[in-house]
């Protein structure tokens, strides 16, 4: 999934370090509620290291009851081609075998 809103209010200078706006830190978690009411498996959590990615994630780890560290962070994802984030599921799925 994509990260929540983002603010394009922040002074933070570049879009690496854009920060979610409030609406993305309401709907994130949300989202996550969603998903596990529906009975969607979140076996793995995968992020940009991108201020706004990281903090989605963070805010879907404390509602899936999993601590910080179970992130995975790949610097590769931030700006990442579609075929990349393709690519990069089919390497998970073949190394979960």
């Amino acid at each position: 999934m994509r990260h929540a809103k983002s603010s394009w209010d922040s002074t933070a200078g570049n879009d690496f370090d854009r920060p979610l706006n409030g609406r993305g830190k309401k709907d994130a978690p949300e989202m996550a509620r969603r998903l596990i009411q529906s009975g969607v498996a979140i076996d793995l959590l995968v992020s940009s290291p991108a201020k706004r990615a990281k903090k989605t994630a963070l805010l879907f780890a404390g509602e899936l009851k999993r601590n910080e560290s179970e992130i995975v962070y790949i610097p590769e994802l931030y700006h990442a081609h579609s075929d990349s984030f393709y690519e990069f599921c089919q390497f998970i799925n073949y190394n979960e075998d």
